[in-house]
């Protein structure tokens, strides 16, 4: 399904990427500027570049193509990574600013001075988060640009990873921070015209709702659907109109619950966490993971002043919460409209446009080439932008944390900082791109859910001792970093290898409800067990 006007809107993007990447380089004049932007962003610029580096492909495709697919069970994620911001405004953002310089690990170090093996884990955690949610960016960008370009899927991988991986290597966190604000500003009109022709189309939001209850969710209705019933229910995607469309999948759907009317509907809880722990652990994970990711605390160290740390968190949390508030009712009016096309997909084995495509296929029905463009635009930047902040975080971790600090014990020069950096850079493109390519076809949502897990059980927990608890010792977060990882990856593992329980434990859909009351009790412990001298001040120092 080949689109001029998508293919025209993705171009400009990436033209403006890289301009504002040219520009940036040409003022990146030492360490601070490519670390941490000079630390001169303005706080209004930092929260959208907030906004853009977060609200990933996971969020522009995979949040309403999660509930259009599972329904109500995937409005966790958005609740979740909404309510995760407002941890990080409480806990993190200020205090953040006012004792790192860099990378998440100098938090760890102002602490416990000196604490090498504490970086050393640092800078494992990070790479790990960063790999397991930039993998999904590329598979989103593989789907995407083969769906509306017909771009075959690795060169489609291979063009935006080396998009980013020179955005990223010309300016560092400068060149990203301000295409980030362009990205943001696209992605979030995107989805805001998308929303409001929806309410438009149904006639408010209430009406959406209804109409939800009328289909159930298509990752379970695939069961029961023939390739036959397909044949006659499925729209044509070149000449798709909504009347048609919302006709077909009605009558697929009145056909369906018909034969099983047990089947739950697309507004009831039940199709994706089946049970309460499951819907517990994805809840757990999503919201105290947004406190872990690196991606996201190394931005406060762009911005001069610790309270404008805070001032563009607020902002974030403004501009966050609308964009998911647009994305749930998208996700529930997609699920219902294009419920026929979306099971179709999924009983032809085309998952990955089942789950990543309804946002772009919705601006197709809604306001035909233009609007499918804008929303291809919308993704694209979506996708740029989280994949350079993670790409960011984890070269300056590397380069920094490993290179700067542990291997050169601080005595790297800032040229040969910056050179290291932007080879760092390369090397994280290329792992990106490598997983982008091997992980075809997996769900780009519930990759990202898994790393918001990973997150929550090593950083998030770890950080909230740091920052708050006066007991907490360097031992202790050693402890709590090295179990929360294990765990949260061991589990992780078993999930995306098929495995159903380790033993007695069940396997959910998300490690964080062993994680990370793992990683507490393993800090606490540890911390009761053993004792720290000369952090005295760093508690009344913070959080004077």
């Amino acid at each position: 399904m080949f689109s001029v006007i998508a293919l025209i809107m993705v171009i400009v993007v990436a033209l403006i990427t890289m301009g504002i990447a040219w520009w940036s380089y040409k003022r990146v004049k030492s360490i601070q500027d490519f670390y941490a932007a000079g630390r001169s962003v303005p706080w209004i610029l930092i929260a959208w570049a907030l906004t853009s580096n977060y609200l990933s492909a996971a969020s522009f495709l995979g949040v309403a193509g999660g509930i259009s697919n599972y329904g109500l069970d995937r409005v966790w994620d958005p609740i979740g990574y909404f309510a995760g911001w407002v941890l990080v405004l409480i806990v993190a953002a200020e205090f953040v600013r006012k004792v790192g310089k860099f990378t998440v690990a100098d938090i760890l170090n102002e602490r416990f001075a000196r604490a090498q093996e504490l970086r050393a884990l640092a800078m494992i955690a990070t790479v790990i988060i960063s790999t397991f949610y930039m993998i999904p960016q590329m598979i989103g960008a593989g789907s995407l640009m083969s769906l509306l370009l017909n771009w075959p899927y690795p060169v489609a991988v291979v063009v935006v990873g080396a998009i980013v991986v020179l955005v990223v290597m010309m300016g560092g966190i400068r060149s990203t921070v301000y295409s980030q604000v362009f990205q943001a500003l696209v992605l979030w009109i995107a989805m805001l015209i998308i929303f409001l022709a929806y309410l438009v189309a149904f006639g408010g939001p209430g009406a959406i709702l209804d109409k939800a209850y009328q289909v159930p969710p298509p990752a379970l209705a695939k069961k029961y659907v023939t390739p036959d019933m397909v044949k006659q229910y499925m729209p044509n995607v070149n000449t798709i109109t909504f009347d048609e469309a919302l006709q077909k999948s009605l009558a697929l759907a009145k056909v369906t619950l018909s034969e099983h009317p047990n089947l739950i509907r697309l507004v009831q809880p039940g199709a994706f966490a089946r049970d309460v722990w499951n819907q517990l652990s994805l809840a757990l994970g999503i919201i105290l993971g947004t406190m872990g990711l690196p991606h996201i605390l190394i931005y406060f160290y762009t911005v001069p002043r610790p309270e404008d740390a805070r001032k563009g968190t607020v902002g974030a949390i403004f501009n966050i919460g609308g964009f998911y508030l647009f994305s749930i009712f998208v996700g529930f009016a997609a699920g219902t409209v294009l419920f026929s096309l979306i099971v179709g997909w999924l009983v032809q084995g085309y998952t990955p446009w089942a789950k990543n495509m309804p946002v772009v296929m919705s601006g197709k029905l809604l306001g035909g080439e233009l609007l499918m463009g804008l929303a291809a635009a919308g993704a694209f930047a979506a996708i740029l932008s989280t994949v350079g902040g993670l790409m960011v975080a984890a070269t300056n971790s590397v380069a920094y944390d490993l290179y700067a600090n542990i291997i050169r014990k601080g005595k790297a020069t800032e040229e040969e900082q910056l050179f290291v950096a932007r080879i760092v850079a390369a090397i994280v493109g290329a792992i990106a791109i490598l997983g982008g390519l091997l992980l075809k076809g997996f769900d780009v949502s519930y990759l990202v859910v898994l790393a918001f897990g990973i997150a929550a059980s090593s950083f998030a927990t770890t950080l909230i001792m740091t920052l708050w608890w006066k007991k907490f010792t360097r031992a202790g977060a050693v402890a709590s970093m090295v179990v929360g990882l294990i765990v949260a990856v061991l589990f992780v593992l078993l999930r995306l290898g098929g495995a159903k329980a380790l033993g007695p434990v069940p396997v959910l859909v998300q490690p964080a409800l062993y994680s990370v009351p793992a990683s507490f009790i393993a800090g606490i412990v540890v911390s009761h067990l053993t004792k720290d001298t000369g952090v005295e001040g760093f508690l009344e120092r913070i959080h004077s």
